[in-house]
This record gives C-alpha cells, sequence and structure tokens, in this order.
C-alpha cells in the first residue's frame, strides 16, 4: 500500500484509490512491495505522488506463495488475488491512519491489463454489493485471448512467445487438466522434460535464452504473411529451429475447434461482459507482444453492447488520442530508442525489442491519469 504524504490538499484526507495489476514477469522472487522493485517506484511517482492511494499486491505463484505454478492469465483467480488485496487494504488502511474517498480505480500493464480488465468483470458482476468501481484504465493488455491465440498458431508470432507459452499452457493444463497429456504432447523433446516446473524461476530472460533452456523460436516453419513488411518480419523471427512447440501439436490446436485450448482461450476471454463503468484502453499501435488489435477488439465489443460511450480508447502514437504534447514525447523517446545501439542491430530492432516493456509503459500511465483525473472532475 503506497499512501500520499504531505500537507497539500492533494495528499490528505480521504483519497482516491488506484488497486493496480502488475505484468509478466519470470522472476519467481518477484515482489511489487520491495523499495527495489522498478515497477513499484513507477507506481509510486505516477500515482501515489499524485494524490491516490495505491494497492498493488504480488501474484499467486510469486515470491512467497507457496504454489508451485503461476496462473498465469487466468482471469477467475488472479481476479481474485486482486479481490483479496483489496480487502486486505481496507482492514490496514485505518490502522496506517488513511482512509480511501468512495473512488476505486482499477489498472495495469501488460499481463496486469488482463488482470486489471478481470478484476472489474468480477468486481461488478461477483462482488457489487462489495465494490463499486469507479473507472478502468486498462494498458496493453490481452483481453481478446482467443483471437490472440488463434493468431500465434496461425504462425503470427508475438515477440517473447516462447515465454508466455509455457507460462500460460502450465497455468490453464494445472487449471483444467486438459490441454495434453503429457508435456512431450506440447513441446520438442529438448524441452518437454522440465519446462512445466521453468517458470517462474531464477533465471532471467537473457539467461532462459542463453543457457538453451528455452528457445526463441516458438514454431518450426510457416510464419503468417500478412503483406505488412514489419509484421512479417516480426512473425519470421518466431518460427525457424530449434523450436519450443511441436507441429502435431500446433496442428491439432489448429484442425480442431473443440480442441481444449479454445475452451481454455474462451473461458479467459474478457470479450464476454459489459462494463458498466468508464473504461480507458491503451496501447501503442506497434506493439511486437500484445498485438493493439487486443484494444480494437475489446472497443468493438463493447460498442456492440451499447456502452461505447463509456470507452476511450487511447494510442500513444495518435495525437488525435493522446494530445500531440505525449504523442510527441513518446515519438521522441522511439527515436531515441532507434539511435542506441546497445539495443539492437537497426533502428527497427531497437525500438521493437524496448516497444512494450520500456517505451510504452510510462506514456500509457500518464495517459491513464489523466483519465482517471477527469473522471473524478467530473464526478461521474
Amino acid at each position: 500500500i503506497m499512501v500520499p504524504q504531505g500537507s497539500d490538499a492533494a495528499c490528505t484526507g480521504p483519497r482516491p484509490v488506484l488497486l493496480y495489476a502488475h505484468g509478466t514477469t519470470v522472476d519467481k522472487a518477484y515482489n511489487i512491495a520491495s523499495p527495489s522493485n522498478g515497477e513499484a517506484g513507477l507506481l509510486a511517482a505516477f500515482y501515489a505522488a499524485q494524490g491516490f492511494i495505491v494497492v498493488t499486491s504480488n501474484y499467486a505463484g510469486y515470491d512467497a506463495s507457496r504454489l508451485p505454478y503461476h496462473p498465469y492469465l487466468n482471469a477467475e483467480q488472479q481476479s481474485n488475488d486482486m479481490v483479496d488485496a483489496m480487502r486486505a487494504a481496507r482492514a490496514a488502511f485505518p490502522k496506517i491512519g488513511t482512509s480511501e474517498s468512495g473512488k476505486l480505480f482499477l489498472s495495469g500493464y501488460s499481463q496486469g491489463g488482463h488482470v486489471a480488465m478481470a478484476t472489474h468483470k468480477a468486481m461488478q458482476n461477483t462482488y457489487g454489493s462489495e465494490f463499486k468501481v469507479t473507472a478502468l484504465g486498462g494498458m496493453s493488455g490481452p483481453y481478446s485471448m482467443t483471437n490472440t491465440v488463434r493468431t500465434v498458431f496461425a504462425g503470427g508470432v508475438n515477440a517473447g512467445a516462447t515465454i508466455f507459452a509455457p507460462l500460460l499452457f502450465t497455468s490453464w493444463q494445472q487449471s483444467y487438466g486438459n490441454l495434453y497429456s503429457a508435456t512431450s504432447d506440447v513441446y520438442e523433446s529438448t524441452y518437454a522434460p522440465y519446462v512445466e516446473t521453468l517458470l517462474p524461476g531464477a533465471l532471467s530472460t537473457t539467461q532462459l535464452f542463453t543457457t538453451g533452456k528455452l528457445p526463441t523460436k516458438l514454431f518450426a516453419s510457416n510464419p503468417l504473411v500478412t503483406g505488412d513488411p514489419s509484421m512479417d518480419a516480426l512473425f519470421a523471427a518466431g518460427v525457424g529451429t530449434p523450436n519450443l512447440i511441436k507441429q502435431s501439436y500446433r496442428t491439432a490446436v489448429r484442425s480442431s475447434a473443440t480442441h481444449p485450448v479454445w475452451a481454455a482461450a474462451a473461458k479467459n476471454d474478457l470479450l464476454s461482459w459489459t462494463p458498466a463503468r468508464p473504461v480507458a484502453l491503451c496501447f501503442g499501435a506497434q506493439d511486437p507482444t500484445v498485438f493493439a488489435t487486443n484494444s480494437s477488439d475489446a472497443a468493438t465489443y463493447f460498442a456492440s453492447k451499447g456502452v461505447s460511450s463509456l470507452v476511450t480508447t487511447m494510442n500513444v502514437e495518435d495525437a488525435t488520442s493522446v494530445g500531440p504534447t505525449l504523442a510527441g514525447a513518446f515519438a521522441a523517446a522511439k527515436a531515441s530508442a532507434a539511435a542506441d545501439p546497445t539495443l539492437g542491430a537497426s533502428p527497427a530492432e531497437r525500438v521493437a525489442s524496448a516497444y512494450h516493456g520500456s517505451l510504452v509503459p510510462p506514456f500509457c500511465n500518464v495517459a491513464v491519469r489523466t483519465f482517471f483525473q477527469s473522471v473524478l472532475a467530473s464526478g461521474l
């Protein structure tokens, strides 16, 4: 819990609460309550220092959790993590000399965007008598799980896919028990013996690749070809040998509409509810890790439910949606990344390597904070 301090009116009295869900990490020891945690530092600067009480939590499977796996993108489990965190925070507020104003905001980045939206859905549909959400600010989240899995298995391999795939399949296998009979059904023989217990763990992302624990290629062949040179280059980079997932499993998933992978994806797809409170969806249009279609699909789905007036989309590449100042600053950050030789061999590779993890987060947090402040000012 991060509590604003000081004599300014923005830091005293009952405060609005931001319940925040963190992004994907491979580090089993990850602890967002640590003063050295970079994502926690961002929250302190962007929200707590601006008058929000910040509540954030580690997920099951990390830090002191005894669960032997992480329920990655399991909407039910992860939303319950956040509900429990908010309950614990409410019990703690009187003991630490703070109080909430009754305004509850939800946000998260990447995986945390999915978790935040799942939490909004749960608080509205299941825990409505206990929680009243003021607004959601989702950032670069994989909301459209079915379409994302469909794209990846068609060969539209996103950056980091060999990290995300085992996290996802282990999570859903542990939860539902039917994605495979043995890891050798899914993974190539080099990786099948240990992949279920690899993540999260003690190795960094770089170490996972340099030690050969994971390959950089998801499938052996047949990348998706779209005609967009930048996307086609991205997809091609995720295909080749050595690869992680067997072609036989890929074929089985793609050839059967009743394969358990589709049932699991549908269960955790967030294009399945209708928000009753304002929602902002912030993203970067060129994101190679969590495709921007997740946000556009969500906006389209919510519009089909008649609540387009509640939904604001914010593309940090687009001055018309985030304003010229923020879009201009993002363009300058991209140019700086493109000129940094430590990030890759070419300007395009440098931007792609930094885009999701470093470039977009601070700008989306500014956009979302501004959105939250506008909701507060409007009295909604």
